[in-house]
């Protein structure tokens, strides 16, 4: 277990290089990351009118105001999921086609592919809203029985529905970009690939999500340090400032993992179906994760 860790580790690593090497690919998660702030900036906006007009005290008015934010919730998902999802799948399409063997895709070719499997793209969208808000609705209800018990195992319940969903559905976004399969065959291929390649998807994406908190925790300390200093020295405008550069810190950092993490997942897709790296990788090194632990 300690060598296939270590062997993950490694080709991670080789993704980030790959990543820095082809620095025209981060268009396609620079658009997803500001088409989701937004998307989040617009549906803030909408749900402070709809709030207002179900409001009250009756108890038509809270059932209103439940449904009109459940429906609200449902589509802010949906249109944010189906932004990851395209852009997930473009990035996806152009570290397939340079392991394959095309010389220099751009993004453009990976929004082509995507393009081409919008109709897959958004059922998975819808799939993955609809289990959001089932999760939404289970911590909520924990939340409002007011009992510690109840609390608990209703997070409890929603967070193993969310990892459940997440594991399933990992190598969706390959599987839709080169099989040309709709929604759920797609997320059928994706959890047959899981079994496949389950360790190294996991540690995967263990690893680079603990990386992404290391340099997250990093990013945040020359904001945290100026807006210490705003505040210490009653300067709004310094600590503006320092707020600003917290801000762009974690988003740059979320950006680059996120990105690391979509071409991770075509590499092992890549191996799993193909056989072999393109060249690309440490033919050795992907051979031996795939090996029994």
């Amino acid at each position: 277990m300690r060598n296939r860790n270590r062997t993950t580790t490694q080709l991670i690593r080789q993704c980030w290089d790959l990543l820095r090497e082809n620095t025209e690919w981060m268009k396609i998660p620079l658009f997803s990351s500001v088409g989701v702030l937004i998307v989040t900036i617009i549906f803030g906006i909408l749900a402070i009118p709809i709030y207002a007009m179900t409001s009250g005290n009756n108890q038509n008015s809270s059932s209103v105001q439940t449904v009109a934010g459940a429906i609200l919730l449902f589509l802010f998902y949906f249109v944010t999921y189906g932004i990851v999802i395209y852009s997930e799948t473009a990035l996806v399409s152009v570290v397939l086609m340079k392991l394959r063997g095309q010389q220099n895709p751009k993004a453009a070719d990976g929004y082509a592919v995507a393009n081409k499997h919008m109709g897959a793209i958004l059922g998975f969208a819808a799939l993955s809203a609809t289990v959001g808000v089932i999760a939404r609705a289970i911590t909520e209800s924990g939340r409002n029985s007011k009992n510690f018990v109840i609390l608990i195992l209703a997070s409890l319940l929603a967070s193993v529905l969310q990892g459940a969903w997440t594991l399933m559905t990992m190598m969706v976004t390959p599987v839709i970009a080169t099989e040309n399969l709709g929604t759920i065959p797609a997320i059928s291929r994706s959890w047959a690939l899981f079994k496949q390649t389950w360790g190294e998807q996991v540690m995967g994406r263990l690893g680079l999500g603990f990386l992404g908190c290391l340099l997250t925790l990093g990013a945040m300390v020359p904001g945290l340090l100026i807006l210490g200093l705003g505040f210490a020295i009653s300067s709004p405008v310094t600590s503006i400032v320092g707020f600003g550069v917290l801000v762009i810190g974690i988003a740059v950092v979320s950006l680059l993992t996120n990105a690391a993490i979509s071409v991770f997942k075509a590499v092992l897709y890549h191996y799993a179906t193909e056989g072999n790296t393109g060249g690309l990788l440490d033919e050795a090194q992907v051979k031996a994760a795939f090996q029994p632990a």
